[in-house]
């Protein structure tokens, strides 16, 4: 199975920009050159487009506003220099809208020059560092990778926030997420287990996170046959989801399908002539994306990891119950013959 994976992301703007106090000190000579800089025409102009920038994103006009946020670069490069916490800025609303836009290496070959100029102002721009990181992640197709980025960001979410920090399990969730999709299943249930411990300990963030981070646990577990352990989490997100309004029980939901990749045949069950019908059980949330998605049945355990993979990079048509989007409970079918 391939480990590149499509990832639906949201991408924010960065409305407010770096404050010109924030840059590394400088002698009093140094400061005059930069207050002049910061002060200047161009600079001011950069501003204003900026704010038109975000508002043309925030209206899904992404084609409209990327030529607006490259001439706001344009400027702070020449008012400011290459090395600018404002042109970095710059660099992050460009990436931005160049992801919106799938132009996706043009997007990390301008979060790659925004991250290396926040990591060379240091720690008074962690924040910085770990937006521009992020934004890094959610732009990556190589699964391997993306791990990689997260585990960045876990260790400075970690220094900068504490290891129980409602920030660190932001980055919990995506990167149990990517290692059950490769498969690494105790990795991923230890980040999950750490991910519902802080959201249940803080209060914090939404309960159909947690719901389905405690899911997606009900799956690792069985697939580990901890049944019992398996159905703790299940009764607990069964009770959650019974707080609010239920999903829908969707049936076979594939007619629905706005895109459902066919899952790769793995090496692995092609060398032990596996084949048959995996049946994977899915939870597609309001805006059509899955949740989750958890393979039965006895198929060979490559083919139902491939199902999954697969599962998770389909999108579906919102449902709706009396005109608003929600979530919805079914069932996805993929079926490998040998040729």
């Amino acid at each position: 199975m391939r480990t590149a994976l499509t990832l639906i992301c949201t991408f924010l703007l960065t409305a407010t920009v770096a404050s010109a106090q924030n840059a590394a000190p400088a002698s009093a000579r140094q400061s005059d050159a930069k207050a002049d800089a910061e002060s200047s025409p161009e600079v001011a102009e950069a501003a204003e487009l900026t704010a038109k920038v975000v508002k043309l994103s925030n209206d899904g006009k992404y084609q409209e506003a990327l030529p607006l946020a490259q001439r706001v670069l344009e400027l702070r490069e020449k008012a400011l220099g290459r090395e600018h916490p404002l042109v970095a800025s710059a660099l992050m609303n460009v990436a931005t809208l160049d992801g919106y836009l799938r132009n996706l290496e043009e997007a990390k070959s301008q979060a790659h020059r925004a991250l290396a100029i926040y990591e060379k102002l240091g720690d008074e721009y962690v924040q910085q560092q770990i937006r521009a990181l992020d934004l890094l992640a959610r732009l990556e197709s190589f699964a391997p990778k993306a791990i990689e980025l997260h585990e960045r960001i876990l260790a400075l979410k970690e220094k900068t926030y504490g290891p129980d920090s409602p920030q660190v399990s932001t980055t919990l969730f995506p990167l149990a997420h990517l290692n059950e999709l490769l498969g690494n299943n105790q990795k991923a249930e230890k980040l999950f287990a750490h991910f519902i411990e802080i959201r249940e300990k803080a209060k914090a963030g939404a309960e159909d996170d947690v719901e389905v981070a405690e899911l997606r646990m009900g799956c690792l577990l069985r697939k580990d046959n901890k049944l019992q352990e398996a159905q703790a989490y299940e009764a607990k997100a069964e009770e959650r989801s019974k707080e609010k309004l239920a999903p829908i029980q969707g049936g076979v939901i594939n007619g629905k399908a706005i895109s459902k990749p066919t899952p790769e045949y793995p090496a692995e069950a092609r060398s032990a002539r596996a084949e048959g019908t995996v049946v994977v059980n899915v939870l597609v949330g309001e805006a059509g994306s899955v949740l989750y998605a958890c393979a039965t049945g006895d198929a060979h355990p490559a083919l139902k990891r491939a199902s999954e993979f697969a599962a998770y990079n389909a999108r579906f048509t919102p449902t709706t119950l009396n005109g608003k989007p929600v979530k919805v409970r079914g069932t996805i079918t993929y079926r490998f013959v040998l040729r």
